[in-house]
């Protein structure tokens, strides 16, 4: 287990998260269609520039969530991915997704360039993987998991893995 892997999993433990399962160990349907669309994306592996990919959950009420740092010492920002609502809400969009940075801004959190550069990526790479993965099947807009699932959304932006609960 690497430093970067170990100090993430500890900081899960801290927030009483350890227990949720990544994508890579999990094997319901939306986890393999998880991983279909993040072929090529490998955990601890960089993105783009100094951003690393530290762990991927598979759908849960609606949305993957990927987390990511920059560089190896970098704190975790937890990014879900949601399927493309009308209007889009998220500060990166591709064709059918967005991207949303949950970090309690309450939509108001400034990005920074590189970040935004990190979420670009993401995106077109997630996009570029859609088709035949399946993972649009398990995805919901932003809206409709707020209206859905509010108290899970209350919390999300707060937590680095999700928790259905």
């Amino acid at each position: 287990m690497t430093t970067t892997r170990r100090t993430v999993l500890g900081s899960l433990a801290a927030l009483g998260l350890a227990g949720r399962v990544p994508v890579a160990e999990a094997d319901e349907p939306a986890a393999r269609s998880a991983r279909q669309a993040l072929r090529g994306l490998v955990v601890g592996e960089r993105i783009v520039g100094d951003w690393i990919l530290l762990d991927a959950y598979p759908p849960v009420n609606g949305g993957m969530s990927l987390v990511i740092a920059r560089g190896r010492e970098g704190s975790p920002l937890r990014v879900d991915v949601v399927r493309r609502g009308t209007p889009a809400k998220a500060p990166v969009l591709t064709e059918d997704l967005e991207l949303f940075t949950m970090d309690a801004g309450g939509g108001t959190a400034w990005i920074d360039d590189s970040l935004l550069i990190v979420l670009d990526a993401l995106g077109a790479r997630l996009q570029a993987s859609l088709p035949g993965s399946g993972l649009l099947a398990h995805l919901l807009t932003h809206t409709q998991r707020v209206a859905r699932f509010p108290r899970f959304m209350g919390r999300a932006a707060r937590e680095l893995a999700p928790d259905p609960r």
